[in-house]
């Protein structure tokens, strides 16, 4: 593996400035050398976040990537073979398709800031069963879920005041003729509504909502 590392550089380095090369070889020695727990878990220069992966950390490091001051250099973490319903605690990013923020934690100096980082916990959601029931942060709801109910909860999503928690449930491959109470929202398509109700708990502060019962076709 060396041999073949090293012949590879002397090529490289043949058609390329030392510049050039240096920053090339750093890139390429962080990918090699950090890689850890079979490769689940590696750091890398940023800007180099590939799709499946999430930044968990970040590590100050002079001179790191051919730059000449401190770069802060992400450890980021495979979630593609992580099992349905893993939570995992990362740096705020883009949330992976198939995650979904279930909290947030504040910590001091986390994530290469100097300040409060709010630290979201996400949680796999991606091949879960239907009639899954999930407390989540107010956010886009996934595709195939619907929200069922709302909780007031004081501070909690990093949120200063009260924030709505919504209950969502997973609708996918329910069988033909389900029934369902959903809060207000779009009906999912393959579904029609065959009542309403008044419901406490689709509340969200402008006043009793109105629940809607709606069935599979």
């Amino acid at each position: 593996m060396e041999q073949v590392l090293t012949r590879a550089l002397t090529r490289i380095r043949q058609s390329v400035t030392d510049t050039s090369f240096m920053k090339f070889t750093l890139t390429l020695c962080i990918c090699i050398v950090t890689c850890s727990a079979n490769c689940q878990e590696q750091e890398v220069c940023p800007e180099q976040i590939p799709s499946g992966w999430a930044i968990i950390s970040y590590r100050p490091c002079a001179a790191c990537c051919g730059e000449n001051g401190i770069v802060n250099i992400p450890r980021i973490k495979n979630l593609e073979n992580l099992p349905e319903g893993s939570a995992l605690e990362v740096c705020p990013q883009r949330i992976p398709r198939g995650w979904i923020v279930t909290g947030y934690r504040p910590c001091a100096g986390c994530c290469g800031g100097t300040g409060i980082t709010n630290m979201p916990t996400i949680k796999k959601i991606v091949h879960s069963s239907a009639g899954t029931m999930l407390e989540v942060c107010p956010q886009r709801i996934p595709h195939n879920w619907v929200v069922v109910r709302y909780r007031f909860c004081a501070g909690c999503c990093a949120a200063t005041g009260i924030v709505h928690m919504p209950t969502i449930e997973c609708i996918a491959n329910l069988p033909s003729g389900t029934i369902l109470d959903i809060c207000p929202q779009a009906i999912p398509s393959g579904w029609i509504v065959t009542g309403t109700r008044p419901c406490a708990d689709c509340y969200t502060g402008n006043g009793i909502a109105n629940m809607a019962t709606i069935k599979k076709l």
